[in-house]
Formats: C-alpha cells, structure tokens, sequence
C-alpha cells in the first residue's frame, strides 16, 4: 500500500477520474461531494472507490480531505490479485458498495437531502434494490400498493390509461407519492425506457420513516402539488 498524507481540502479522488486505485482512511476526515453537495463523510477504516473498481466506470463523486488526513492507496493490479487469492474479499467490497450507492442516490434526491448522512444511510438499508430492464411497466393504473421508487439510473415514461405520455422520470427523481399520500390507486402507467435501476420503499415502512420526520411528507406534497399545477398548464394549453 501507498500511504498518502492529505493536508486540508487536498482531493483523493475527482469525479469523473478513470484511475481506479482503492483508499483506505487511516485518519481524519473524508467528504464525499458531488460539486458543492456533500453526499457523505468518510472516517477511519472506510474503502473508498469501490464504485470505480467495481465496475470499471469514472468516479461517480470527489473525495476531499477534510482537514488533515491520511489515506493507504491499494493500486488496481494489487487489489484484482487480492480478490482472485481471496473471493470473499469481493462479496464484502459489493455489499459495501451496495449500502454506499444507496445512501448516495438518497443524498441527490431532494426527499431526502435533508436528512445527515447517517440517517440516509439508515434509510437506505430499507430500500429494495431493483434492476429492470427497458419495456418493462413498474407503476400499473388502478394499482393500490402504495410503494415509492426512486431513481438510480435510467429514465421512465408516464402515461395515462388512454396511452397519453404525460411525464417522464430520470436519476434522482421519486414517483409513486400521489398513492402514497392520498391512499388512492396509482393514476397512470409507469414504463422503464431504457434499462434501469431502481430503489423501492414499501408503504409501511415508509410510514415508519414520514412519522420521524415530517419534512419528509411536506416534501412529497410540495412536489405533488408542483404536478397538478404543471398538469393544469398542459390542459389550458391544450384548451
């Protein structure tokens, strides 16, 4: 391992950086931030850039030294050999990834922005991870299931039973509130259009979270009632 010492707001990693080393923090503090939005803090013990050696993909976050700090740098050949003599080192690094792709999805989602990092990460754990593929309909018309869905990855279509498109939902965005907040049937028809990853909440747990923290609920009404108004520009348009 490299050890890497950090002075105060020096970068371990930059967003959209190809390199795919892992870092371990050995002391300090590390932020997590997507450009001025801190996603989540880092502290002794953590692995960070699982997300790039995993998958192969540019960092999806900056890592920043938050004061001074210290790091051990693990190169990719070095890991990929660790992984190959031990496999369950790898279980252990997709597990990680898994709860820490959660709590970033929450952090850009404006439900739950507002929440500390701990806490998303503890509403994170509640959530169903879903990939789905294009064509494939998650929200059916006259449904009465009450569940919520955000979007990690991907984009969605929203159409009325007519067949009428009326919205679409992309990354970071939420769609299921209207059931959930009025206890009626779902509305419209909601439709994957390219392969997706979504995250799902059942109703009663996320009744459990809307009671500790109102802000939650005002959020999804300010949103819905943000829909009926766009709906009704669409219908005057149309007059």
């Amino acid at each position: 391992m490299k050890q890497r010492l950090l002075y105060d707001s020096a970068v371990v990693f930059e967003r959209g950086d190809a390199s795919r080393p892992l870092c371990f923090a050995v002391s300090g503090t590390l932020e997590i931030k997507n450009g001025n939005k801190t996603l989540d803090t880092a502290y002794l013990g953590e692995c960070l850039g699982k997300f790039a050696f995993l998958t192969g993909e540019p960092r999806s976050a900056a890592v920043i030294s938050l004061g001074e700090s210290e790091v051990l740098e693990l190169s990719l050949e070095s890991m990929e050999e660790v992984v190959r003599n031990h496999p369950r080192v790898r279980s252990v690094l997709d597990r990680m990834y898994q709860g820490r792709v959660l709590a970033q999805v929450l952090a850009e989602s404006p439900l739950f922005e507002f929440m500390s990092a701990g806490e998303r990460t503890r509403v994170a754990s509640r959530f169903e991870h879903m990939k789905v593929p294009r064509g494939i309909r998650i929200v059916e018309e006259g449904a009465n299931d009450g569940a919520l869905f955000l979007v990690k990855q991907g984009a969605l279509e929203i159409f009325t039973q007519d067949g009428e498109r009326i919205g679409k939902v992309g990354p970071n965005e939420f769609f299921g509130k209207v059931s959930f907040l009025t206890g009626v049937p779902r509305t419209a028809n909601i439709t994957t259009t390219v392969d997706s990853e979504l995250l799902r909440i059942d109703r009663d747990e996320l009744n459990e979270f809307a009671a500790e923290y109102p802000q939650l609920l005002r959020v999804m009404k300010e949103c819905h009632e943000e829909r009926i108004a766009e709906a009704m520009q669409r219908a005057k348009a149309r007059a």
